[in-house]
């Protein structure tokens, strides 16, 4: 509410509406009238779950590809660019197959589901690096919170345009061809991208939880 306070007033005049006395108990019927309310709360759960977990099961026996295990990785604030450098070459061929699938619906200025081309393209990514096929990946796992951390960000962006226009700046700075491939040195120049990721992971870990238990007495 605090970051979006025209939904805040909007949310306090329905809240007024439908208790005129503020001091009144709530009931049950009245809940069911607080729709903008209702509304707020169920987009507020899809932007910031409370546990964005989903807890699978294997059902069949499943082969663990060690290199896929090993090199698998999710960005976060200590995160070094340089495991970056094995997958630049792939990263460049994946990214200009997701541009040119996406080019003929922007072009047409429609909606775009955005998480259908960020995970195939982190797919064919983790594909082409290590894995067989597709569906032995999806076995493996650990491709949703790349898919996740990027489609955060992508959120962040649509949320605050002002920060979008000066990533798309530096960007542009940095590789004045858009063609080119981006080069690891290019990724230390990007600065205020890198911050960028890094508040957003912040804001929205693709995976808020430290899975450790304490084995010994520890001085905090």
């Amino acid at each position: 509410m605090a970051m979006f306070p025209e939904y805040q007033e909007r949310i306090f005049e329905e809240i007024k509406t439908t208790l005129p006395n503020l001091q009144d108990y709530v009931e049950y019927e009245d809940l069911n009238k607080c729709d903008v309310l209702d509304r707020f709360i169920k987009e507020t759960l899809r932007l910031f779950p409370s546990l964005p977990l989903i807890v699978r099961s294997v059902e069949k026996a499943t082969k663990i590809v060690h290199k896929w295990k090993q090199s698998r990785k999710t960005l976060n604030p200590v995160f070094s660019t340089k495991a970056c450098q094995g997958y630049l070459t792939i990263f460049n061929e994946e990214i200009n197959v997701m541009v040119s699938r996406m080019k003929d619906i922007c072009r047409n200025h429609k909606p775009v589901d955005i998480q259908y081309y960020i995970s195939a393209l982190i797919i064919d990514e983790a594909k082409a690096k290590w894995l067989e096929n597709r569906e032995e990946l999806k076995n493996q796992g650990g491709y949703e919170t790349s898919t996740v951390t990027s489609l955060f960000c992508i959120l962040a962006m649509a949320m605050f345009p002002e920060y979008q226009e000066r990533i798309f700046e530096e960007i542009k700075t940095t590789l004045p061809n858009l063609q080119d491939y981006v080069e690891y040195e290019d990724l230390n120049k990007c600065e205020f991208l890198d911050r960028f990721i890094k508040e957003t992971l912040r804001l929205f870990p693709s995976l808020p939880l430290i899975v450790r238990s304490v084995e010994k007495a520890t001085q905090i």
